[in-house]
């Protein structure tokens, strides 16, 4: 299949697809990251002590002491005035969530990549099993509809609920998109789409904190945060954009391949690159490479993750590493209320990722994807470290503090994407998305970490987390030791095919050098 999805070259269908693939994780940084800007921890006073039956005391904001009778009384604040110094009108500010309730501001957060973990294999499956493109169109459906509920709903609780199906919803988008683009990539082009999809995320996340500054409620936020999800519904829709003829051919379904190659060959011009006997070929691939009767539970799918020595080792190590990189890459953004400005701070990171998204594209395609992954890593791990250091002699310098941000938050960026590519490559197209899905179930469980130690830990710890963050780089970098090198290596199509990751890639043939 490489040679055919080569042969349709770049043209207007393959950049609708990546356009496509693009939306995907665009769309996800208003929910994944706005939490810092929706309901980040906001200053405020406790409006009782201007009460007459109020002592002043010097004690909490968030507990007044009452004279009464013989004995004082304390008691809980009930009355807050928050400071719009900083953010303006948040879900902090609208629900009080502070004191007593402060940790419903992380759970805000938490749900999010809760119902993320729990979309991940529900997400994969469908898309194995009913198709990429329809789980994707479904997907921004659904988040469409949760997102809207979300901001007409006055209730915390239901707030809550919704936050947990976006999550859920989210992940039919981001894994299906990604496999659809990336099965649609022609192989020279794999180590620049595999990078440069993920520029437009950075772009978003810099907008995001403009629209963030300049929107003065919460709601208009989520909404304008949104507008990359009502693109990617708009888009993604069947009469624009089709199955990928590499999940189609393993499900038999020769004909639809057949029409969703001669349609990208169209729209990009390449129609004289195909064979002539474009079916015979498909016939021919699919007798050799895709006999197997694909899985369709999801339990035989988890089973078929550790089908074979190659699939074992691989996804026991990708397990491990993509909860240790999630850790890294969600410490920074998630914690831009420590800067002054929370917006100059996440307009840096949006900035800082830039270069992770474009340059980092031909040097892996150069040094492959294992020696930059664990260069990567290790300069992470380096950073990390020397943040530790500074932190505890007490060193405080605000621009240092923005570059180190920055600075490790290009190299995780930089590490995430070309793991993700890297993911993609490792798993045989027949369980490539829910592959996938798994890298993105185990993201998912390690973005609720850090929300979790900041209930957890006392503040005076900061540089325990930090501590942790440089071991957990290090031995993600030895772990990616253990994998083999996909670089310009044919895609796997399906289980018992892993002999094929250590065949040279073939270029591809005129047409009428194509096999009958």
């Amino acid at each position: 299949m490489d040679e055919i999805i080569t042969s349709l070259g770049v043209g207007p269908a393959t950049y609708l697809l990546f356009a496509v693939a693009s939306l995907g994780p665009m769309s996800e940084v208003v929910n994944l990251i706005g939490s810092q800007f929706i309901s980040p921890p906001v200053q405020f006073t406790c409006l009782d002590r201007h009460q007459s039956d109020v002592i002043v005391t010097n004690t909490s904001e968030c507990i007044v002491v009452s004279a009464g009778g013989e004995s004082n009384e304390t008691r809980s604040c009930k009355l807050y005035q928050f400071s719009h110094e900083i953010h303006h009108f948040t879900l902090t500010e609208e629900f009080e969530l502070v004191c007593s309730e402060a940790y419903v501001r992380e759970l805000f957060q938490m749900l999010f990549t809760i119902g993320c973990m729990v979309g991940c294999p529900v997400g994969g499956l469908l898309a194995d099993k009913l198709g990429r493109q329809p789980t994707v169109w479904y997907g921004s459906a659904l988040v469409t509809f949760f997102t809207t509920l979300l901001v007409t709903i006055p209730n915390m609780t239901s707030i809550l609920v919704c936050r947990f199906f976006i999550g859920l919803s989210t992940m039919f988008i981001i894994s299906p998109v990604y496999t659809i683009g990336f099965e649609f990539c022609p192989t020279p082009l794999r180590s620049a789409f595999g990078v440069c999809v993920a520029l437009p995320y950075a772009v978003m996340l810099s907008l995001f904190a403009g629209l963030a500054y300049a929107c003065p409620d919460w709601r208009m936020l989520q909404l304008a945060g949104s507008f990359p999800l009502a693109l990617l519904l708009l888009l993604s829709n069947p009469f624009l954009v089709k199955e990928s003829p590499r999940w189609l051919v393993t499900r038999g379904r020769l004909k639809e391949a057949e029409a969703s190659l001669l349609r990208v060959a169209k729209w990009n011009k390449t129609t004289y690159n195909l064979p002539d006997n474009l079916m015979g070929v498909l016939e021919g691939i699919y007798a050799k490479e895709c006999e197997e009767k694909p899985s369709s539970t999801l339990l035989s799918r988890f089973k078929s993750l550790v089908s074979s020595p190659y699939l074992r080792r691989v996804t026991g190590i990708l397990v491990p590493v993509w909860l240790m990189q999630s850790c890294l890459y969600i410490s920074i953004p998630l914690s831009a209320d420590q800067f002054a400005s929370p917006y100059v701070a996440m307009a840096v990171l949006g900035v800082a990722e830039i270069p992770a998204y474009t340059v980092t594209a031909p040097i892996t395609a150069r040094l492959g994807r294992k020696k930059f992954l664990i260069g990567g890593l290790l300069l992470t791990c380096a950073l990390q470290i020397l943040v530790v250091v500074l932190t505890v002699i007490g060193y405080q310098n605000y621009w240092l503090n923005i570059a180190l941000s920055a600075s490790g938050y290009t190299m995780i960026c930089s590490v995430f994407q070309v793991n993700l590519m890297f993911c993609s490559e490792l798993f045989p197209t027949s369980i490539r998305s829910f592959g996938t899905s798994l890298a993105f179930f185990m993201t998912s469980a390690g973005f609720n970490i850090l929300p979790l130690l900041k209930i957890l830990l006392p503040a005076g710890l900061s540089w325990l987390p930090l501590t942790i963050y440089a071991i957990l780089a290090g031995l993600a970098a030895f772990l990616i030791l253990l994998l083999p090198e996909t670089n310009n290596k044919p895609l796997l199509q399906t289980l018992g095919s892993e002999k094929n990751i250590t065949r040279p890639h073939i270029q591809s043939s005129r047409s009428s050098d194509w096999p009958a």
